[in-house]
């Protein structure tokens, strides 16, 4: 018969020792910490990566509007045509209501505030997305005379 004794571990190295086996709950706790800190860092990068592609997804939206009223304005007398064109009408990216009035033709160089201008409102969720906006679109675009941001909310006049 042949001796097994020299193949096999001794039980005293296989078994870790009483004292070892309370240290291992300070790394776990400190390795939880850290993955914390790291999801947290993850999710503000997600956040911002969210925002600015809504930003980007709302120029595209802008861009369609106007697009399509410089189609209607080129196709069609505006003044026989509904007060606020289909386009016009539902909600942006943001979940806001669109917002514009029609106006009187050749007025489209007065203020924010006359009744007889052009006036579409698209509200974004900040002040900083309506500069964003606001600075894409102020002299880029034909059929925008002006534009300008109140309280988060892009105000364009539109001409015709």
């Amino acid at each position: 018969m042949i001796k097994t004794k020299k193949f096999v571990k001794p039980s005293y190295i296989i078994h870790h020792s009483k004292n070892q086996l309370g240290n291992t709950l300070i790394p776990v706790i400190i390795a939880l910490a850290i993955s914390a800190v790291a999801s947290i860092a993850f999710l503000r990068q997600g956040a911002e990566l969210s925002a600015q592609a809504k930003v980007l997804e709302a120029q595209h939206e802008l861009a369609d509007i106007t697009k399509n009223w410089q189609v209607l304005a080129a196709s069609t007398k505006i003044e026989k045509t509904d007060p606020k064109p289909a386009f016009m009408e539902g909600e942006n990216i943001f979940g806001e209501d669109l917002s514009f009035r029609m106006g009187k033709s050749g007025n489209s160089n007065s203020g924010y505030t006359d009744i007889g201008i052009n006036l579409f409102n698209y509200k974004t969720s900040n002040l900083e997305t309506c500069e964003i906006l606001r600075s894409t679109f102020n002299g880029n675009f034909q059929g925008i005379v002006k534009s300008q941001c109140d309280e988060g909310t892009l105000q364009m006049i539109f001409k015709y």
